[in-house]
């Protein structure tokens, strides 16, 4: 578990990357002391909620967690977005927590007026994360 060396280790939110390629020691540990915040990508979100062996992350995300952000959402387009979309969706079902979902992107919406900008991020948003996104 990551505590911030600038607050120390009084700092009360800790966080785990956990990619699948961790030793079974930090395992152990994100098992033992499970994270506010995991580091992870979609594709090993996926295998957390289909494999036995991580029956237990996938408990801990169904009971503790809150958000799921996406870097470069724009990345997300025909299979892969319909993929995360799902995804996002089982996700959501499972959970106990009615979940936020955050996208960044600098490229989603290059064109238009401000208007018309905050339209498309919001209907690209709406489709990936399944929940209505006003703009």
């Amino acid at each position: 578990m990551k505590k911030d060396s600038v607050y120390g280790d009084d700092f009360p939110i800790t966080f785990a990357q956990y990619t699948g390629q961790e030793s079974g020691n930090i395992r152990e540990e994100i098992k033992n002391d499970e994270p506010d915040i995991l580091l992870t990508n979609y594709m090993m979100l996926e295998l957390i909620m289909t494999r036995q062996s991580e029956k237990w992350l996938r408990d801990s995300m169904l009971k503790n967690l809150k958000y799921i952000v996406y870097d470069e959402l724009h990345t997300y387009r025909g299979k892969q977005g319909a993929d995360v979309s799902l995804l996002n969706r089982r996700i959501q079902a499972l959970s106990e927590n009615d979940l936020i979902f955050i996208g960044t992107s600098a490229t989603m919406a290059s064109q238009g007026s401000p208007e018309e900008k905050k339209k498309k991020v919001a209907e690209v948003a709406t489709q990936i994360f399944g929940k209505e996104f006003p703009n």
